[in-house]
């Protein structure tokens, strides 16, 4: 797996991801209009972290996975453009009831462990690293900057 990093692709790919709706977006923003920004920094920090973790295990499960079996790296890209473009049509026909809020404030551990249950950031992450960064196989050093930069 050798080759350059593709920046213009990597970065729509990231900002398209990013702003699109799903559940830390949609947790954070009702977060922050039930109980404010500054109640909300704990758990925005959990997401943060949890993001961090999943990026490293995506990282490790991706350079792990295309150094054993180089050949499902076209079908890892298009199984993770499936699901986004499944995600955006999804996202599209969903209805949000803002009196569906739970009131209960969401802490650290919350933000963390939403992770594990998070479809689109699971995806996100095992798409950037099988698609977008693959010349970074095998370079755990830059493995974790970058893991360090997306959360």
């Amino acid at each position: 797996m050798t080759g350059s990093i593709e920046f213009l692709p990597l970065i729509t790919y990231v900002c398209v991801s990013t702003f699109s709706p799903g559940p830390n977006n949609i947790s954070s923003a009702s977060m922050g209009i039930t109980y404010g920004y500054i109640r909300t920094i704990r758990y925005l920090a959990g997401i943060t972290c949890g993001v961090f973790f999943l990026m490293l295990v995506c990282a490790g499960f991706s350079s792990t996975l295309l150094n054993l079996l180089p050949s499902l790296e076209s079908t890892m890209r298009w199984v993770g453009s499936a699901y986004i473009i499944w995600l955006a049509f999804s996202i599209l026909s969903a209805d949000f009831n803002p009196g569906d809020i739970n009131k209960e404030q969401a802490a650290f551990s919350k933000g963390l462990f939403l992770q594990l249950l998070n479809p689109k950031a699971i995806i996100f992450g095992l798409t950037i690293y099988s698609t977008f960064l693959a010349p970074l196989n095998g370079n755990v050093s830059m493995l974790v900057v970058s893991a360090l930069i997306f959360p």
